[in-house]
């Protein structure tokens, strides 16, 4: 495989994979999308809804225009969950900044805009939350979508903070990631466990693997844990089925309804603010990463 530039991508990532761990007192609650559940999905309301709920932090995703902004957008086009239409990659950073992605949902957030990267990294600093960037892409352009995103990252996010975890459903979109930021953790997302995991958990160099909840039974849960893989399940919006993965020893439960989910796992934090910040940095602060080429681009 080669990059936007033509060069060799070699096929195993030549990094180091942090060793991360579970908090003692249970799983990191990570709102989907933002509290989607109460407010439009990927917009800055639902990351303050997310922040407000007790979540340790947010996952979203981000897709690249025509002119490469990064925008946080999950599907491929734009009309369901904006007044836009068309595919995001055919449409310029400027025209969706334009667009209203909140009175789909109701009319109380009409004029909610779709966060650049940027914006969507910021509001979880200001709010003390870790972050779970899920990098989109049309077929074939998963390179180009996993360098900008990676860049930007190691670009914007302060450096006294534990790097995001960057997440895909693409390997393709991961190992490009890897080669524009080395040091920021990696995971796959899987519908169900690769009969290859293994394979790509050293070749992406991951340090978890997020499956459909519905995949994640005690034979996965003991395999991924045996390989020191940090286990995490979307989208957990039942409470018993919650605790019954806390159990199996998922450490990343990613849910639209964080607040009923904290309750149910008994885990709501007393305070907020950079108290959460200090719960949920577990998954990043578990091991040294060497500073060196954090930022460096593609060899």
């Amino acid at each position: 495989m080669r990059d936007i530039n033509g060069r060799l991508i070699k096929s195993r990532i030549p990094v180091h994979r942090p060793e991360l761990g579970r908090r003692p007192e249970g799983p990191v609650v990570i709102a989907h999308r933002g509290a989607s559940a109460i407010a439009p999905e990927n917009t800055l309301a639902a990351f303050r809804a997310a922040a407000q709920q007790g979540a340790d932090g947010f996952e979203f995703d981000v897709r690249l225009t025509s002119d490469r902004a990064c925008v946080v957008v999950h599907d491929a086009r734009l009309d369901r969950t904006t007044n836009g239409v068309g595919p995001v990659a055919g449409t310029s950073g400027r025209a969706v900044a334009d667009l209203d992605a909140g009175t789909w949902f109701g009319p109380r957030f009409a004029g909610e805009g779709v966060p650049t990267l940027a914006l969507a990294a910021s509001s979880a600093i200001r709010h003390g939350l870790r972050i779970i960037v899920e990098i989109k892409a049309e077929a074939g352009a998963g390179v180009r979508a996993g360098i900008a995103v990676a860049r930007q990252i190691g670009r914007i996010w302060p450096r006294d903070l534990p790097l995001p975890l960057l997440s895909s459903f693409d390997p393709e979109s991961l190992v490009a990631a890897a080669r524009a930021c080395p040091a920021a953790p990696r995971a796959l997302v899987a519908q169900t466990l690769p009969a290859d995991w293994r394979r790509l958990e050293a070749r992406l160099g991951l340090a978890a693997i997020n499956l459909d909840e519905r995949a994640v039974t005690r034979r996965v849960a003991n395999a991924l844990d045996g390989a020191g893989l940090v286990i995490g399940a979307y989208t957990v919006d039942d409470p018993a089925r919650a605790r019954w993965l806390r159990r199996l020893g998922v450490a990343l439960i990613i849910t639209n309804h964080p607040l009923p989910i904290r309750r149910a796992l008994g885990t709501l934090p007393s305070a907020g603010g950079r108290g959460t910040a200090i719960r949920a940095g577990f998954l990043w602060k578990r091991c040294h990463i060497p500073d060196v080429g954090r930022n460096q681009p593609p060899p």
